[in-house]
């Protein structure tokens, strides 16, 4: 039930070290544009199974340092708000679960700019994400997203929401997009996983879907 304020948060910031922290509870707040790095040489963990946490600008970085860095950023419930990107394997492997609560970003990247062949994979569950948009940078080997009983909420106007994974699969929970008074486009392509829940949309504004759907 404690509160803690931070500046920053790197979770395993050696090479061959295997490291996790957990958020049970109370609240986490990291001020300014500091960010939280799952992940950073190592291999980590950071769960929130209950509690808030809360970030500036600075963003949340999974799977980030090197190509044999590792981190799993698995938000089970409570509240997890970040201003800033999330980027889902900047240089190595990361992986994001998100199967509780809610989940705010200011954009989701499955890898980035900065490396090359990276494996980046989001499994989201019966929670509600929100962020402007959810995109794959194409350096990345792997660019995954899995859709199972979610609500993604729009934060912004976007004619790209969502695109340029190399996978995306709606499982037998189905996905619904919330437009809350937005505008936007699902470029990407959809596929049916088995069971496929099918796809709804609530909220005002307008959802576009123009890849080549199984729906």
């Amino acid at each position: 039930g404690a509160s803690n304020t931070a500046k920053a948060i790197n979770v395993a910031t050696v090479a061959g070290q295997t490291a996790a922290y957990e958020v049970a509870g109370g609240s986490l707040s990291l001020t300014g544009t500091n960010s939280l790095v799952v992940g950073d040489l190592g291999t980590s963990t950071f769960t929130l199974t209950s509690g808030t946490v809360s970030l500036g600008s600075g963003g949340v970085w999974v799977g980030d340092a090197t190509n044999t860095a590792v981190g799993t950023l698995d938000i089970q419930g409570g509240s997890f708000t970040s201003t800033g990107t999330l980027v889902v394997a900047t240089r190595g492997t990361g992986t994001v679960n998100v199967t509780g609560g809610f989940a705010t970003f200011g954009s989701i990247s499955l890898g980035h700019a900065a490396g090359t062949g990276q494996s980046a994979t989001v499994n989201l569950g019966a929670a509600t994400v929100t962020a402007g948009s959810i995109t794959g940078q194409s350096v990345a080997t792997t660019r995954a997203l899995y859709l199972d009983g979610t609500t993604l909420r729009a934060s912004a106007t976007s004619a790209t929401f969502l695109q340029d994974l190399t996978t995306a699969e709606i499982a037998d929970g189905g996905v619904t997009f919330d437009t809350n008074g937005f505008d936007i486009t699902a470029v990407q392509s959809l596929g049916a996983a088995v069971g496929d829940g099918g796809i709804d949309k609530v909220g005002a504004g307008m959802l576009t879907l123009s890849g080549a759907n199984q729906h």
